[in-house]
Parts: structure tokens; C-alpha cells; sequence
């Protein structure tokens, strides 16, 4: 698999963690680009089917995590 490939979407991934308590626009921008990514390193066949699983699923835990109220 590409390391390039793996390193873009854990940058992008990372930049998408960071976006707790930015404008929703910023969160959204960041969101759209991790997914594309992860769809375009995935039917570019640079990621397997598990690499793929595994990185959605680590987009969504952050979505998820950002979605609960604080405090």
C-alpha cells in the first residue's frame, strides 16, 4: 500500500480532530476532506477493504465525539 497515501489520510484525519470548537464551516470543510481522501485513495486501490473500514470508522469516533454536548 502507499505510504503517501496512508500519511494524507491520517494528516487529514488529524486536521479533522482539530477542528473541536471551530465554525461549523471550518469542521465541514475539514470532514470533506478527509472522506474524499479515504474514497479516493480507496478506489484508487492504494488502501485494502480493512484500511478503509478503519479509517471510516476513525472519521465517525471524531464526528461522534465533537457531536456530544460538553460540560
Amino acid at each position: 500500500m502507499s505510504k503517501t497515501s496512508h500519511a494524507m489520510i491520517q494528516r487529514a484525519i488529524a486536521q479533522r480532530a482539530q477542528m473541536e470548537g471551530q465554525p461549523i464551516l471550518l469542521q465541514a470543510v475539514t470532514k470533506a476532506y478527509a472522506d474524499g481522501m479515504i474514497e479516493l485513495a480507496y478506489a484508487e486501490g492504494l488502501i485494502t477493504d480493512a484500511e478503509h473500514d478503519d479509517y471510516r470508522k476513525r472519521l465517525a469516533a471524531i464526528g461522534n465525539r465533537q457531536a456530544v454536548p460538553h460540560g
